[in-house]
Parts: C-alpha cells; structure tokens; sequence
C-alpha cells in the first residue's frame, strides 16, 4: 500500500510523489483563476492524522501561497492561512497548525459536516467559488454544500483518486477534475526497480521527498484528469469502461 516503511535495509520506495499530488492540484486552481483577483478560495485537508495529507497540502500551499500573496486567491475559511501567507515551502508541522482547522479527516460524514459549517460561518459572497479538496469523495461532499450555498452558481473544485463516482461527476459537467494515479503504471515502475535490484544494474536517481526519511523513493507519473482529456486518460486507456462509469453507486 501507499505507505513509506522507514527502516534499515529497504532500497526504494515506488511510490505517486503526494508532493507533486498537491502542487497539480493548486496550480489548477491557479490555471482557472486567470488574471482575475479576489477569487474567494477554501482549502481542505485530509486527515491530519494520516502520513500522505500533510504532503498533498505542502504541495499545493508551495503553488497557491503566492497566489494568495498577490492577491489572486482570498483564503476564507482557515484564519491560520494568514501567518504562512509569506511562506510556500512548509514543513508538516506547519502545514498541520493549517490543516487543523480544515480537516475532513478523511471521513465523507465529517466533511459534509465541515462543509455545512464552513458555508454557514464563512459564506462565499462570489458567484463562483475556488475549493482545494483533498480527494474525491471529499471533493464530492464538499461540492454539495457549497453549490447549494446562497449566490453560488459555480464551484472549481479539485479532487484525487479518480473513483468512479468522480469521473462521472467530471463527464456531467460538476466535479472539475481528479488526480489519476494509475496503479498499473506503479507496477510496472515496481517491477522495475526490483529487477534493476536483482541484476544488480544501475538505479534511477532517487528523490527524498519525505521529510527526513533516508529511504530513497521512485515518484510515478500522475495525471490531471478534467472533461477535455477524460476520454484519453480514463476510458480509451482502459482504466474504466464507460459502462463502468454509467453504472457507478448503483
């Protein structure tokens, strides 16, 4: 499973870089803002007790911090946003004092709840409203609530995982995209390393992107799923049928 073991003797860790996760994510937003300034934005968290969350928001704070700065996004509903505002690079401490007061931890009950309070305490004021969601059932929970909210006729909304129920969101016009991480390539990136191993042949160059581990790790390609490139990404690549999809929470 996704989950660094750090201890002696393991040679790499085949892994999607979460880092790189959440960068995509925030430069999306960025991509849909434009030039435009005051973009009303509210950011979510995965659970801050799980290892990943705090490496998807390092990510995207790193690209969406000086967006902020510049005043292309007003950060709404995390007050503890304004003290980092000067700072891209995060460690996971303090992209925890953030995350605190944005965590969905990773429950979708708990998000919708988080939501609710979200739109009631700090309610969009624009027609159109920009949401750094961890991933998809976040994504879709949080999207419920705030399309419904008073005003709001349009909701550009991240996501990750692309599950089934999010990629139909996305055909349909709601959702706004999703990270795909496709498991075949990781296998196949696994598969790899573990024969360069055996044969005892030179090893990619490893990136150290999580935190002060000393295990190496191999990052695997994600991709940015919206409506333009679904057909390609998601269906044409055998990643899900369209019936799969149609068919999808019944």
């Amino acid at each position: 499973y996704d989950r660094l073991v750090d201890l002696p003797g393991v040679s790499f860790y085949v892994t999607f870089d979460s880092i790189a996760v959440g960068e995509q994510q925030g430069q999306f937003l960025i991509d849909q803002a434009g030039d435009t300034k005051g973009n009303e934005l509210y950011l979510y968290a995965g659970g801050t007790w799980e290892a990943n969350a705090p490496l998807f928001f390092r990510g995207a704070w790193e690209v969406l911090a000086p967006k902020i700065a510049d005043g292309t996004f007003v950060v709404m509903n995390a007050p503890k946003a304004a003290d980092y505002v000067n700072q891209p690079e995060l460690t996971n401490a303090e992209a925890l004092e953030i995350m605190a007061q944005v965590d969905t931890n990773w429950d979708p009950a708990d998000t919708t709840t988080l939501a609710q309070n979200h739109v009631s305490t700090f309610p969009p004021t624009a027609s159109k409203v920009f949401i750094l969601a961890p991933n998809d059932f976040t994504s879709r929970a949080i999207r419920a609530e705030f399309i419904n909210a008073a005003g709001v006729d349009e909701v550009i909304i991240t996501g990750q995982d692309a599950d089934k129920l999010s990629i139909k969101s996305i055909q349909d016009g709601e959702q706004s995209m999703t990270i795909l991480k496709d498991v075949r390539t990781l296998v196949q990136n696994a598969f790899d390393i573990a024969d360069k191993l055996m044969k005892g042949e030179d090893l990619p160059t490893p990136t150290h992107f999580y935190g002060e581990s000393n295990v190496p790790a191999v990052p695997t390609e994600v991709v940015v799923v919206t409506q333009d490139n679904l057909q390609e990404a998601i269906i044409d690549s055998g990643y899900y049928t369209q019936e799969e999809i149609d068919s999808a929470g019944e």
